[in-house]
């Protein structure tokens, strides 16, 4: 039972490990009429680009919540050395 699971195992990782096969060699990549095509579709994409506006309001949140996670870590760091300390 043993050596099925870890043979099912190693296939499933090998599986996983293996990249997704190409879609375009590099000949085709080089192709002028698609090099073209890929530079005027990436033009058109920059166009319809609408930059966002910054909100404030939610980077202030942002920053107060890793500002309290800072602060939580640092407890449970000193917690942990102290508890080290006493059981030494």
């Amino acid at each position: 039972m043993k050596i099925i699971l870890s043979a099912i195992l190693l296939a499933a990782v090998t599986c996983a490990a293996a990249p997704p096969p190409r879609v375009h060699h590099n000949l085709e990549r080089l192709n002028l009429p698609r090099l073209k095509s890929v530079h005027d579709d990436d033009e058109r994409l920059k166009a319809q680009r609408v930059p966002l506006a910054s909100l404030p309001e939610e980077r202030e949140e942002l920053e107060q919540m890793m500002e309290v996670e800072r602060v939580l870590s640092l407890a449970k760091a000193k917690a942990r050395a102290e508890l080290a300390r006493a059981q030494a």
